[in-house]
């Protein structure tokens, strides 16, 4: 029987670029999604991400990248939450579904976030303990 996995929660270095786009590459590709503004995201996420006031997040175990996240910094105090990626073989680990969690926000008094589809708890994420170490400015 394999040991729990310890998820680690790291930001982004030169060293994972690569990961980051292949990850996002094959859920896009997948789903017939990708297109030319993803691909220049993906191959530079230093100037569409990252010089705007976002982020890069890599979920680590044991130095394999299991998946990712983009935290984009838009004018003046939103944050959208894009090229969310899972490796395949770290899909389906028991974790709590989005779908599952209640409502976030202020008046919940739980951290929420904004996606293009609208806002979302980001309790199914912490239950992954994906935020346990990510800073705070990031966290509506």
């Amino acid at each position: 029987m394999s040991a729990e996995p310890r998820i680690e929660i790291v930001t982004y270095r030169a060293g994972l670029r690569e990961a980051f786009e292949r990850l996002n590459r094959v859920w896009l590709e997948g789903h017939s999604l990708l297109e030319q503004a993803d691909i220049d995201c993906l191959l530079d996420p230093e100037t569409h991400v990252l010089a705007t006031g976002g982020e890069v997040f890599f979920a680590m175990d044991q130095g394999e990248v299991l998946g990712t996240c983009a935290a984009i910094r838009v004018p003046p105090s939103t944050v959208e939450l894009a090229k969310l990626a899972v490796s395949p073989g770290a899909r389906g680990r028991g974790s709590r579904s989005p779908e599952r969690a209640s409502p976030g926000g202020p008046a919940s008094g739980r951290p929420s976030a904004r996606s293009r589809r609208g806002p979302f708890d980001t309790r199914a994420f912490a239950d992954l303990g994906c935020f346990g170490g990510v800073p705070r400015r990031y966290m509506a």
